[in-house]
């Protein structure tokens, strides 16, 4: 829920110097005529806010209470266009920003709005594909985004409004597409190009099925494809999604093997083909890696297996909407479908028997946006799985079930004007923003103004229906559970629309501050550049990720004070991670000063104000009278007035006291941290050098204990055989022979193997200079034109012969010596360099 109090934060943004430049023209007008996608022209990183009008683009920082307000001018050369839309990477170094029909590059300095930075910030920007989205004969640019797994984030995909989704990989080039995918090929007619148009697209969310490898894309008229499996050609993927997804094809297989039905036949090509897609993932993997513990943050290079290259991936859809939803009443525009969006919840991580286990139950949920404010929640029931074009007999078509259609109230806003005015919501286009804290909640800012969607109570309700485990009862839970499951709740933020004025000024900027050093808030930004701030509460109220809910009646603590830290305790034993256990019947050795469960704010300071009751006037008279009837408003009045100002008086002591005791809880927490690092400091120097010295004494010992045990087993090998056998003798006896027969009696024997091969040697480095001359006096010879009568030929080559056969019967020889040289043991002692030249010279 948004708070309406006004903090020096919210107020001092509404003056910043940003908005002031760009109302006082420095950054030039918005062009709302020719805007007809939705905008998102505001984005921000950190404490930096960047905000683009017309062709120019503007960073400020949001910390310190705007001291100095640090506010730059980007400049960059790339940006001669009018800009629509501003898409900052996952890792925050690149900015996309994408017009009606270009789409160009900015890279960021780390630090945009330091002290140290130029007023004028000159970075480096580049156009994305100019060939395909430099000029306006091309296809209008339907949606820019980063996919979520590209390697450091550098995975730029364009979607076109003629259903062509291009990757490019701007880290290696950002000219060309390493990918490109197209939902509508040229084989294909559905009517009229304009129903065919792309308004947007989606990737899906999952932890153990297709869904990440899956893209989802929307037309005007609410057609929704979707292409399985498709990835990066550079991706970084978790390994435990790998292993999961080779789980779920593989339990899909086992399934599938127990049918015999001609559709089970059918089905087993396609399960063929994703095994070995699975196995072309699974081969990228590092050797020897096991299936990790679901952890999210490590992950893998990897690329689409090779193995499936030639097979292309088919379109699926379009989807069937059951039941089909309906139009909200009172409406008289086109019904068509203005951006979508992907919800997952599920998967929370848990801890049993000190191994990280998993649950995989995810429910994905689809959201579409209409122009007259209809938003329809899609539930993905029925999982998308990877197809190929080979695969196209066993064609399908997708369905999702329409779960609820969600009235933003647009039209009743504007009951009782023209209907003129009301038409203009034919220009109204409604986009998403995810929320970066909590996974439920999504915000919806358009033409009159912002919502926010709250959908966690509804899908958590029904993630714990779908995990009935019980046969027998699971259908009639599950049928209560949807009968008081809670609907979505919707809260309106922003209402730019006066009723005085009749108009309105579409919102064309929102960004949600998830960083420490700013409060968690809603920064707006309108098409008359005005901005907004609210403040946003953190939700405690109902489950969320890895705490338990509060009205499950398993459900116990979520905190547990002697460690502090976030443990699921259940009515079963608690389980932790073995290497964590506390040591038993001690006191644990820190104890918080706050209570086991989360402070929960005082309701009297949440409510609004009573309704006071309102006293009977009589019109006719004009001087007021004292009577008994005005007596008792005024003792009511006053009576409930004194209750209300000592319930908060009551609530600000409690609020004081629970202040003063974080305090006092912040102060502890530093000097018990201080004692653990202090106590590290210590196990780093004189304990580490203790523990340095027994280890080297340990070494020592330990070497000592191997000598004397090397002596003793020397000892009992001559205790259990003194004497040499027959055959050991023998043995001995041959190598004997065999050192004799190598090394001869002495060095310059020239019956040793030894001294004819120095001989050899000897003689084979005589001969080679003199071959060496003759091959170059023959071809002098031959290059003067000298040439030789049959005498002499035949006499050289008689000579030649008689040299070479000596050469190989030399080369023989030498082979001989060497592999019986190679085969013995090496000489009892050396030969050195002066044995050589004394035998060279005797030679």
């Amino acid at each position: 829920m948004p708070s309406t109090s006004s903090d020096d934060w919210p107020d001092s943004l509404a003056n910043h110097p940003i908005i002031d430049a760009i109302n006082s023209g420095a950054l030039g007008g918005v062009n709302l005529s020719g805007s007809h996608k939705c905008q998102q022209t505001m984005v921000q990183r950190q404490t930096d806010l960047f905000i683009a009008s017309g062709s120019q683009l503007r960073v400020a920082s949001l910390a310190s209470n705007f001291k100095g307000h640090h506010l730059r001018t980007i400049i960059a050369e790339a940006l001669d266009f009018e800009i629509h839309h501003l898409v900052l990477n996952p890792t925050g170094n690149l900015l996309a920003v994408a017009g009606e029909y270009q789409v160009a590059l900015v890279a960021l300095p780390h630090a945009a709005t330091g002290d140290a930075s130029p007023k004028d910030l000159e970075c480096q920007s580049f156009q994305v594909g100019a060939h395909y989205h430099a000029s306006k004969v091309g296809k209008p640019i339907a949606q820019v985004s980063w996919h979520p797994w590209g390697y450091e984030g550098s995975t730029l995909l364009v979607m076109t409004s003629d259903g062509s989704l291009r990757e490019y990989n701007v880290s290696d080039d950002h000219t060309t597409p390493s990918q490109q995918i197209s939902f509508f090929p040229r084989s294909f007619f559905a009517g009229d190009e304009e129903d065919r148009e792309i308004v947007s697209f989606t990737i899906g969310k999952s932890r153990a099925d297709w869904a990440p490898l899956t893209l989802y894309a929307v037309t005007r008229l609410g057609d929704i494809y979707s292409i399985c499996p498709y990835l990066p050609q550079r991706a970084s993927v978790p390994p435990s999604y790998i292993h999961s997804l080779d789980s779920f094809v593989f339990e899909k297989r086992e399934v599938l093997s127990r049918g015999t039905s001609t559709a089970a036949k059918k089905l087993a090509t396609m399960y063929e083909h994703q095994s070995a897609y699975v196995a072309g993932l699974l081969e990228q993997l590092p050797r020897g890696s096991k299936s990790p513990s679901f952890s999210l943050k490590e992950t893998v290079l990897v690329q689409p297996p090779q193995n499936l290259k030639k097979q292309n991936p088919t379109r699926q859809g379009p989807f069937i909407l059951r039941p089909f939803p309906s139009g909200l009443e009172h409406s008289t525009i086109v019904n068509e479908v203005t951006d979508m969006t992907y919800l997952s919840l599920g998967g929370h991580i848990l801890e049993e028997d000190g191994e990280d286990q998993f649950e995989a139950e995810n429910l994905g949920v689809l959201l579409l946006a209409y122009k007259d404010g209809r938003v329809d929640l899609c539930l993905d029931v029925d999982k998308i799985e990877a197809r190929w074009e080979v695969n196209s007999s066993l064609r399908e078509t997708p369905m999702l079930l329409v779960y609820e259609s969600i009235d933003l109230g647009l039209i009743s806003k504007l009951e009782g004007l023209d209907s003129a005015f009301i038409s203009q919501l034919e220009r109204n286009y409604p986009s998403f923003y995810h929320d970066p804290i909590h996974d439920g909640t999504v915000f919806v800012y358009h033409a009159l103004g912002v919502h926010s969607l709250d959908a966690w109570p509804l899908l958590d309700h029904l993630r714990r229906a779908l995990k009935q485990n019980d046969e027998a009862t699971a259908p009639i839970e599950f049928e209560t559970c949807l009968r008081t499951c809670p609907p979505t709740d919707v809260v309106p933020i922003l209402t730019t629309f006066s009723v005085e004025k009749k108009s309105s000024s579409p919102v064309i900027g929102l960004a949600i501050t998830d960083d420490i050093y700013l409060p968690y808030s809603a920064i707006i930004l309108t098409s008359e550049m005005r901005v907004s701030c609210f403040p946003l509460f953190l939700r405690t109220d109902y489950t969320t990720p890895g705490f338990p809910s509060s009205s499950s009646d398993d459900a116990t603590q979520a905190l547990t004070s002697a460690t502090g830290a976030l443990t699921l305790s259940t009515s079963a034993p608690e389980k932790r991670r073995k290497w964590l256990l506390p040591i038993p019947n001690q006191p644990p050795p820190y104890v918080s000063l706050l209570a086991n469960l989360p402070w929960n704010s005082p309701a009297v300071l949440d409510d609004p104000l009573p309704d006071l009751p309102l006293a009977s006037s009589n019109s006719k008279q004009r001087d007021a009278m004292l009577t008994p009837e005005s007596l008792r408003y005024l003792g009511k009045t006053v009576s409930a007035l004194q209750s209300q100002i000592y319930q908060v008086q009551v609530a600000h002591r409690k609020t004081q006291q629970r202040a003063e005791l974080q305090k006092q809880e912040v102060v502890r927490a530093a000097t018990k941290a201080k004692e653990m690092i202090d106590k590290v400091e210590r196990l780093k120097g004189p304990s580490r050098d203790h523990i340095n010295a027994r280890h080297a004494k340990v070494l020592a010992m330990q070497r000592t204990l191997l000598d004397r045990t090397e002596k003793m087993l020397h000892s009992i090998m001559k205790a259990v055989a003194p004497e040499l056998t027959a055959d050991e003798k023998e043995w001995f006896e041959e190598l004997g022979n065999l050192r004799k027969e190598v090394e001869g009696k002495g060095v310059f024997d020239p019956e040793g193997l030894a001294h004819r091969t120095r001989i050899l040697d000897a003689e084979f480095h005589r001969i080679i200079p003199m071959m060496t001359q003759a091959k170059l006096k023959e071809a002098k010879e031959v290059s003067e034109g000298e040439k030789l009568g049959f005498k002499e030929a035949f006499e050289f080559g008689k000579q030649s012969e008689e040299k070479r056969v000596a050469i190989e019967k030399l080369e023989k020889l030498t082979k001989e010596v060497a592999q019986k040289v190679d085969a013995l043991w090496t000489p009892w002692y050396p030969i050195t360099e002066r044995d050589r030249e004394e035998f060279k010279s005797d030679s």
